[in-house]
């Protein structure tokens, strides 16, 4: 149950002022329906957010679907933040060059393309339990190093979901017919720009990686196969942190349908300043294969495969 300005002036001592203001309401719909009209009560919190921010060194602005929009039991329309959230994001912008950090709480993912532009950074938090603001709290003033990565890509928009055209569905039957290619699956094959890919995720550092390195033992036939993925991973920034290195698999020639690249081993590895280490991760059979209707079993087909290694 951590308030996180509460949490901040706990972090940043009596010498720094952290000054609150609302901004915006709870209320409203993210297509706009809470647009401005006489004596809009959103205007006024806006105007009072635009005047504290103007006094500030830094402003720090928390966004996040209202509760009305986070449910498991129906399905959102839409992936946009409230409106009345992202004028304010625009009034800020528009009334000081101060450094803006979005700090986003949110329990499904929601659309960036309209408005990163008026950020300087952007902090994902999702639904982060009852420790949130303190946890937020660290991460925004460097007593924690955020290293985590993005499960799934932000689209540009909705549209560009592999599912938009079948889902959800008609006379109560909904079809998958994307198969294979959802998430950045679909993105990939499609060559589409996205916002955020998959495993993506800024830190407070920087990291190199190279020396990939792939050894084969065993054999396809003999069920024993195993593809040691080795790569070394390097700290080239100032603070520690932790990086997640991802292998991903592609079968260029292959008799049936297969996405791009399909990710199938990662590791996390946590390095001080100027460290490097080897990060090995190891493939089995399964990771080559298909399911083939036909046979009723995994298949991996005969010849060249590509392993790839990257950070998303």
């Amino acid at each position: 149950m951590d308030v996180p300005v509460e949490e901040l002036r706990d972090r940043l001592g009596p010498d720094v002022e952290v000054v609150f203001a609302a901004g915006y309401g709870l209320g409203g719909d993210a297509d706009g329906a809470d647009a401005d009209g006489p004596g809009d009560e959103d205007a006024r919190l806006r105007a009072e957010a635009v005047r504290v921010a103007r006094a500030a060194d830094r402003v720090v602005v928390f966004f996040g679907l209202p509760a009305a929009e986070e449910s498991e039991g129906f399905d959102r329309t839409h992936l946009d933040l409230p409106a009345g959230q992202l004028r304010l994001l625009a009034a800020l912008r528009e009334s000081t060059d101060h450094p803006l950090t979005v700090v986003l709480s949110n329990g499904s993912a929601v659309r960036t393309s309209t408005w990163d532009g008026d950020a300087d950074a952007i902090l994902e938090s999702w639904l982060s339990g009852q420790a949130a603001g303190g946890a937020v709290a660290d991460l925004l003033t460097g007593r924690a190093n955020p290293s985590g990565k993005l499960a799934e890509t932000i689209p540009i928009r909705l549209e560009d979901n592999s599912s938009f055209l079948n889902f959800p569905g008609d006379s109560g039957v909904v079809r998958y017919s994307e198969g294979v290619f959802v998430g950045y699956r679909g993105h990939d094959r499609s060559a589409q720009e996205v916002s955020y890919p998959f495993g993506h995720g800024l830190s407070y550092t920087t990291f190199d990686v190279g020396g990939l390195s792939v050894r084969t033992s065993g054999s396809v036939a003999g069920d024993d196969l195993a593809v040691e993925v080795s790569v070394t991973v390097r700290n080239t920034g100032p603070v520690a942190g932790a990086e997640v290195v991802q292998v991903y698999v592609r079968d260029p020639e292959c008799s049936v349908d297969r996405p791009v690249r399909e990710l199938k081993g990662f590791a996390k590895v946590a390095l001080e300043p100027g460290e490097g280490r080897t990060a090995t991760m190891t493939l089995d059979r399964r990771a080559f294969a298909y399911w083939s209707i036909r046979h009723h079993d995994w298949v991996v087909e005969a010849g060249d495969f590509e392993v790839a290694v990257g950070t998303s």
